[in-house]
C-alpha cells in the first residue's frame, strides 16, 4: 500500500483510530467527514512540511475539509502521522527498486547502469520522501554489490507508462 490513492486513506484510518481511543481531538468532535473513505487525499499530506509554530497550515486542513477544531498538540500528532505514512511508503518504494535492479541486474548477461523511474503526487511535492527513497534503494543496491541506479523522478501526470518508457529511453 504505497499507491498515491492508499497513502492519503491510510492516514486517515490512523486519525480516526487515534480519535476513537481519545488520543487526539477533543472527544465531541464530530468525525463523519473525516470517517468517509478516502476522504483524505494523499495530496494533504504536505502538511508535514509545515514548520510554522502553530502549524496553522495543519489547523486549516482540518477546519476547512473536515469541520475539525484543533489544537496545537492534535496538529502535531496529524503532521507527525503523515510523516510516519511517507517515511513508510518511501522505504517500502525503495526497497521494491533495488529488488527490481537485482532482478534486471541477474538477468543481464553483461549488467548495464540501471535508470529507475518513479512518479506520484508525494514524489511532487515532498522531496524529502524523494530522497528517502532513492537512499533506500541505494543502500541495498550497494549492500547488494551492485551498481548504483540513478532516479528519475517525474511528477505526479508521469504515471507507470511514462515512468517506464522514461526509463526506457535513458
Amino acid at each position: 500500500l504505497v499507491a498515491d490513492k492508499y497513502l492519503g486513506e491510510i492516514v486517515r484510518n490512523l486519525i480516526t483510530d487515534f480519535a476513537d481511543d481519545l488520543l487526539i481531538f477533543s472527544p465531541n468532535t464530530d468525525m463523519s467527514t473525516l470517517s468517509e473513505p478516502y476522504s483524505f487525499y494523499t495530496s494533504y499530506m504536505v502538511i508535514m512540511d509545515d514548520c510554522s509554530d502553530d502549524l496553522h497550515e495543519v489547523g486549516d486542513l482540518l477546519k476547512a475539509n473536515f469541520n475539525i477544531e484543533s489544537s496545537n498538540v492534535d496538529r502535531q500528532i496529524v503532521r507527525a502521522l503523515c510523516h510516519i505514512v511517507a517515511v513508510r511508503a518511501a522505504k517500502l518504494v525503495g526497497g521494491a527498486a533495488a529488488g527490481l535492479i537485482r532482478r534486471a541486474t541477474e538477468a543481464m548477461a553483461t549488467p548495464a547502469p540501471t535508470v529507475i523511474s518513479i512518479s506520484g503526487q508525494l514524489t511532487e511535492m515532498n522531496q524529502p520522501y524523494v530522497n528517502c527513497t532513492t537512499a533506500t534503494a541505494q543502500k541495498l543496491v550497494t549492500a547488494m554489490g551492485l551498481e548504483r541506479a540513478v532516479f528519475n523522478v517525474l511528477g505526479e501526470d508521469g504515471y507507470t507508462v511514462g515512468a517506464a518508457l522514461s526509463s526506457y529511453s535513458k
